[in-house]
């Protein structure tokens, strides 16, 4: 942002095409021109409307009165305080918002004093400091809706929200998110990007403290906002690119305001990301104590929050592990579908681990339906895949998988050849498989005639 004559003098000289020399013509020299841009001297009024007519522009352009001076330097401070916050110096943030509040309660400016107490909020919120930044984010609410600044009572609201979640109060939470989404809902061109962070945190919410019908409701209209917008990452390109515009003109507040939405939103999907690897942690967990629907439900939830994201690989491995239940569960059909689909995705952004993943699956279910063709086929490929990738463990269970089909087609060499690299796989790994002990389990399946 220009804030100075000279830097007034400069941004428009450039915005003109024109060289020092050029604006200095034959009553100046370029030296004095660059005094001037400098700040080393001041050019007297008469100089000044000669100057600005070669601009062209009206002289007030370049003038500047006090009270401009401390709103500019009032914004630098917040914006200075917020920066600093963000690199994690916390005691120099802490300070510069201080200035930047007292500066603002000396011009009686409400809405940059509601700013300054929200900015002092989260860096409270940041420390732990609960019952500051809840005190800070009340004030700065008060402040905004004093001046009508409804989207900054909304990032309150979410800043009040956030730490009723962090004080496990559960139903005071989500009725703050609730209010929140109320207002960002209302106004005649609501902001799909601040109505979308507050859904997601409120779908959030609801998945922390344990309803998931009602946090799925909640991503379900998340994915119809984003559908409408595209995606994500196209409505955080289009606040870059208006903060881009902003910087260009100069403006460096304003384009650090619409950065910023774009970054809120990258944050909110990585809210979704980690929510999701919950769920998929969850689902494991649930797997290994033999509650296989517990597991589906987490996998499902997971696979939606993946999708929300715009996270491929977390989809795939989501797929992945749906795809492994509906085989557990006889659900034939449904396991080759995702299959399929996790193969697809996971061929269109090149990763090796989850085709390879995806392959071992798919051959199980093949083995499980008799195709033993394409069960050899899938499986084959996973032992391939899993090379490629240096994968040994998961390898080592394909090949193993491989010995126990060519047994039941009484295919005993090829079956021994892929049972002893199995074996060999997890001595040289130190791992029991699993299974049990790989060489008794060879022993037992080689002494026993095919199925």
């Amino acid at each position: 942002m220009a804030t100075t004559l000279g830097e007034k003098i400069r941004l428009a000289r450039k915005e003109a095409g024109m060289t020092q020399k050029d604006l200095a013509g034959q009553e100046y020299s370029a030296a004095f021109i660059s005094q001037i841009e400098r700040g080393v001297i001041r050019p007297s009024l008469q100089s000044l409307q000669t100057l600005a007519g070669r601009l062209r522009k009206p002289v007030g352009f370049f003038m500047e009165s006090e009270a401009d001076l401390r709103e500019k330097e009032c914004d630098w401070l917040l914006v200075s305080g917020r920066l600093l916050s963000g690199a994690g110096k916390a005691p120099k943030a802490g300070k510069t918002l201080q200035k930047a509040a007292q500066m603002a309660a000396e011009i009686g400016d409400r809405r940059r004093e509601a700013e300054a107490a929200a900015a002092q909020a989260a860096l409270a919120e940041g420390q732990g400091n609960l019952d500051e930044a809840d005190k800070l984010y009340r004030k700065a609410l008060a402040g905004f809706e004093e001046v009508g600044a409804s989207e900054g009572a909304i990032l309150c609201l979410l800043g009040l929200g956030a730490v009723s979640e962090r004080r496990n109060q559960g139903p005071q939470a989500l009725q703050t998110y609730q209010e929140a989404l109320a207002r960002a809902g209302k106004g005649d061109t609501p902001d799909p990007g601040l109505r979308l962070r507050v859904i997601g945190r409120l779908g959030l919410a609801f998945y922390r403290f344990g309803d998931f019908t009602a946090g799925a409701r909640y991503h379900e209209e998340a994915l119809d906002l984003l559908k409408a917008v595209r995606s994500t990452q196209d409505l955080v390109g289009r606040y870059l690119e208006t903060a881009q515009a902003q910087y260009e003109a100069g403006d460096v507040g304003r384009a650090l305001t619409e950065a910023g939405k774009g970054r809120a939103l990258l944050d909110l999907r990585a809210d979704f990301v980690m929510a999701a690897a919950l769920h998929v942690n969850a689902g494991l967990i649930a797997e290994d104590r033999g509650d296989w629907e517990e597991a589906a439900q987490r996998f499902r939830a997971a696979l939606s929050l993946y999708r929300r994201a715009g996270d491929r690989l977390g989809e795939v491995a989501a797929l992945i592990e749906l795809a492994r239940f509906h085989h557990h569960a006889g659900l034939t059909q449904k396991a080759l579908a995702a299959c399929d689909e996790a193969l697809e995705l996971a061929g269109l952004i090149g990763d090796v681990p989850l085709q390879a993943q995806g392959r071992q699956v798919l051959g199980k279910v093949y083995a499980e339906m008799k195709d033993r063709e394409r069960a050899i086929e899938s499986l084959t490929e996973s032992v391939r895949l899993f090379e490629q990738a240096d994968r040994p463990s998961e390898l080592a269970d394909s090949c193993y998988e491989l010995g126990e089909l060519f047994m039941t087609m009484g295919e005993r060499d090829k079956a021994l050849a892929y049972f002893q690299r199995a074996t060999a796989l997890f001595r040289q790994l130190g791992l029991a498989s699993g299974r049990g002990n790989m060489d008794d389990q060879m022993v037992k399946r080689m002494s026993r005639p095919p199925a």
